[in-house]
């Protein structure tokens, strides 16, 4: 994992949105968490809410489809 090692500690270097998601998360799953499946999660909920936002805007579904599909496995997070 990417982390940086100052002395004894040892920090992670994610935005501050991912951090106020998986703090909650450790709060009600308990620690230690399985931060892959929770990103996961995270990247199918936005699949899920682009693919409506595209119906939503009035494409079709041949369109909003792979558009989603795309957006899943284009982003840098999937694991």
């Amino acid at each position: 994992m990417e982390t940086y090692k100052i002395g004894s500690h040892s920090y992670l270097f994610y935005p501050p949105m991912v951090s106020a998601v998986l703090v909650p998360a450790i709060l009600i799953f308990g620690h230690p968490l399985h931060q892959p499946s929770i990103n996961t999660a995270l990247i199918i909920g936005a699949m899920v809410l682009l693919y409506l936002l595209l119906r939503g805007f009035g494409k079709s579904r041949n369109f909003a489809s792979p558009g989603a599909i795309a957006y899943a496995f284009g982003t840098p997070m999937v694991f």
